[in-house]
């Protein structure tokens, strides 16, 4: 829930920082950590003061609750809760039940106190967490009895008591002592949307041989590790452990056999366009996200994925997206400029270069000058980004010259400028002697 934000003095300035949204705190979706929120205040002339204030999020405990039920009439119920080290434990049920034990008995059980047992735990943050537990009170011994009075016939061949916490939701089931399930285990959430479904008959066992007495569900605030590639994230990742008792808080590593059906849900609305499919994956440490084996004969329904498995680990919706198209390279915009030069002068030539593919790639450019390649470049771009490419030479021969790049083809002109004349001094100078002699001589023959 949201967090009001007050006491900032003077008034009328902005909240700011992660979470942050308007005058309020949100810390939906943020991990456990502090985080640091600034009041900034600007008064009518333009000076800005601020300060800083730290706010911690701490990580929510998480409770469970289980029981020895069935128990006999007038014997002893024996509640157990956890996780160790609470601040407060707070238990209510049947009969105006109420105890601040961590781990309550009732003794002289009747029939009316059967019913469900609720925990809530906090812890030293302030922080609570609730789990039910359902306790049985039944009539042992008489007909139908073993010898000696005591649990029923079906009770003593099925003494252990299996609990499945669904998000602080608890459903029971029992087992032999060889960790058969006498009856189905049909465990859900409040609001129905992850589902646990193991048969009867199906053998649950802990690593070292060890019954199981408590598996739990919960979404997991650990980063997600990496998907493999055109495959997406579509659900919160869910943490499934197993326990051999409800005060352990290590979990064990379970066989599950044959496997159980897991039913989890997703907001089609987050599923990208180009999904071709929707699976549940568990996290193995060295093969990464797998596939759950599909459940035979399951109907798909949108917003619901189904898998068998057969231990547990982390889970996760994964949307499968169809591979995008490879690097598409669209060249256009040939620009010669300009297009007739002097001789030795320098020409630009540009063209446009765009990638319309689906992914990132490069591309080699080259120009060619009379069908010689002259200048090659290459270029990286992201998928939708384009780039003007220009390359520069100088024209070092006379005449119209083709321009091709990459198809696009141009031409431009170097043209030679006429050369001044060579005034001949000597040639001059010889000619006007030769004239000046002839005079003379004739003035000379006159005489």
């Amino acid at each position: 829930n949201s967090i009001p934000l007050t006491g900032a003095s003077p008034t009328g300035g902005t909240w700011s920082g992660t979470g942050v949204s308007g005058s309020n705190f949100d810390p939906t979706g943020l991990l456990p950590a502090p985080y640091t929120i600034t009041y900034t205040y600007t008064n009518a002339k333009g000076c800005t003061s601020s300060d800083n204030k730290t706010v911690t999020i701490n990580v929510k405990p998480t409770a469970t609750a289980s029981s020895n039920s069935p128990v006999c009439i007038g014997s002893t119920i024996q509640l157990s809760g956890s996780p160790n080290g609470m601040a407060s434990y707070s238990w209510t049920g049947p009969n105006g039940f109420s105890n601040h034990e961590r781990s309550p008995s009732i003794s002289n059980a009747t029939s009316t106190m059967a019913g469900d047992y609720i925990l809530t735990v906090t812890d030293s943050n302030g922080c609570s967490d609730n789990a039910t537990v359902s306790v049985s009170v039944i009539q042992c011994g008489g007909s139908g009895g073993i010898s000696g009075g005591g649990l029923p016939a079906s009770f003593a061949a099925c003494p252990v008591t299996l609990a499945a916490d669904i998000q602080g939701s608890i459903t029971t089931a029992s087992m032999t002592n060889g960790g058969v399930l006498c009856e189905t285990c049909l465990a859900n959430d409040t609001a129905n949307k992850y589902t646990l479904e193991i048969d009867k008959d199906t053998k649950v066992m802990l690593a070292g041989n060890i019954v199981p007495r408590l598996v739990t569900f919960r979404e997991s605030s650990a980063t997600p590790p990496a998907t493999p590639e055109n495959t997406v994230i579509v659900s919160p990742v869910y943490e499934f452990n197993a326990y051999s008792s409800s005060y352990e808080t290590t979990p064990s590593p379970i066989t599950i056999s044959p496997p159980a059906k897991l039913i989890l849900t997703y907001d089609p609305v987050d599923l990208p366009q180009t999904t071709t499919e929707v699976f549940i994956a568990n996290y193995d440490t060295k093969e990464g996200w797998l596939p759950l084996t599909p459940v035979p004969g399951a109907v798909a329904e949108i917003g619901k994925a189904y898998g068998l498995t057969s231990h547990f680990s982390l889970f996760a919706v994964i949307a499968k997206l169809s591979p995008p198209t490879p690097a598409k390279f669209e060249i256009s915009k040939l620009t010669i400029n300009p297009n007739q030069i002097q001789l030795n002068q320098e020409i630009t030539i540009s063209v446009e270069v765009a990638n319309t593919g689906g992914k990132n790639g490069d591309y080699n450019l080259e120009l060619k000058v009379d069908g010689k390649v002259k200048s090659t470049k290459q270029i990286t771009l992201t998928t939708g980004a384009s780039q003007t490419v220009n390359f520069r030479l100088t024209g070092d021969t006379a005449g119209k010259h083709r321009i091709e790049v990459a198809g696009l083809v141009g031409q431009f002109e170097v043209i030679q400028s006429a050369m001044p004349s060579v005034i001949n001094w000597w040639l001059i100078g010889s000619i006007a002697g030769i004239i000046l002699v002839i005079i003379l001589l004739l003035i000379a023959l006159r005489k």
